[in-house]
């Protein structure tokens, strides 16, 4: 009896051990649901003249309710506060825009895959001339995300293995 209880702690750890070289050797994006097909403007563009809206295009279709696409500008202030539009088959979320003067602008955007996952993310975008802020804020966005993804990945495997015993 003994031997079988040990041999199930083995295996039992064994696949605890398994389980978590799959997380750490396996791509983020394998877990990812809705993804950012397509955005215009692009991230990291750098226009001459103000963008007249912001198309976000996902792989998925979209909770209908559930979405925003917030703009700020350098000093982080909000640039506009009205509701984007959603297309009919929900995957393309449409935010209209007032004219930007020259400057960095943040594009952050929050929504609910129809599998409901939440998807969050941003990218910069300059109008005119661009600065050192563009570069640094972008890299922050990346990797807030990829170590949101992990540690997230992470407390599910954890979570899972407490509640199988």
């Amino acid at each position: 009896m003994i031997f079988i209880l040990s041999k199930r702690n083995f295996i039992s750890n064994l696949l605890v051990l398994f389980s978590l070289i799959f997380i750490l050797l396996v791509p983020q994006e394998v877990f990812a649901h809705a993804t950012l097909e397509k955005a215009d403007p692009a991230p990291d563009s750098e226009l001459t003249e103000s963008p007249k809206e912001i198309v976000l295009v996902f792989d998925e279709r979209l909770e209908d309710a559930l979405y925003s696409v917030k703009v700020f500008n350098e000093n982080g202030e909000r640039i506009v506060n009205a509701k984007p539009e959603m297309s009919q088959d929900q995957t393309t979320i449409k935010q209209p825009l007032p004219d930007l003067p020259d400057g960095n602008y943040v594009i952050s955007y929050n929504v609910i895959s129809a599998d409901g996952h939440p998807i969050r993310s941003a990218y910069v975008i300059s109008v005119g001339e661009e600065t050192v802020f563009q570069r640094d804020i972008n890299k922050q966005v990346l990797e807030t995300q990829k170590s949101s993804a992990g540690a997230t990945a992470i407390k599910s495997l954890v979570r899972m293995l407490f509640l199988w015993r």
